[in-house]
């Protein structure tokens, strides 16, 4: 129709026009050359320390990124880790063929997560309470512990507590 015909003439001009006029004219605001390098700046820092942070699970699915704050705990199983995430999902990694703390070292690395016995990495950030042989966390997901690891694991959790 004559009518399509005239919206598509005039968004294909108006489309030439915003490409050969750099478009971003249209959208940006007047400010300040400084102020904005500084907001992109900002902007590329948090991206690069959030996307650098990230803990990469090599998975059967390929390799998927996760943030350590969405980490409740990661643990061994059957010569695999499993990570437990806080919105309840979970992650298997392929089989390893080292330690569990050589394997997870990426993730020990994190201020926020403690070693507790020989095959458990906790996030201390998202604990609740510590009682007899368990742990829970803020969304009440129970976590036994070896009773063995209780008390250093009580020891890294007030030592995070107090940074």
């Amino acid at each position: 129709s004559a009518t399509a015909a005239s919206a598509s003439t005039a968004r294909s001009v108006t489309s030439r026009t915003a490409d050969s006029e750099k478009a971003y004219n249209y959208i940006l605001k007047p400010v300040k050359t400084d102020d904005l390098f500084q907001a992109l700046d900002d902007a590329f820092s948090i991206s690069s320390t959030q996307e650098s942070s990230d803990i990469v699970v090599k998975s059967t699915q390929g390799n998927i990124r996760i943030p350590p704050q969405d980490i409740l705990y990661a643990c061994l199983d059957k010569r695999a880790i499993s990570y437990f995430l806080t919105n309840g999902d979970s992650i298997h990694s392929r089989s390893i063929r080292v330690p569990f703390a050589e394997a997870a070292r990426n993730l020990l690395t994190e201020p926020s997560f403690a070693l507790c016995g020989a095959s458990i990495a906790i996030n201390l950030q998202h604990i609740r309470v510590i009682e007899d042989n368990s742990v829970t966390f803020y969304n009440n997901e129970k976590l036994f512990i070896p009773k063995r690891a209780v008390k250093k694991l009580l020891s890294d959790w007030k030592a995070f507590l107090g940074n």
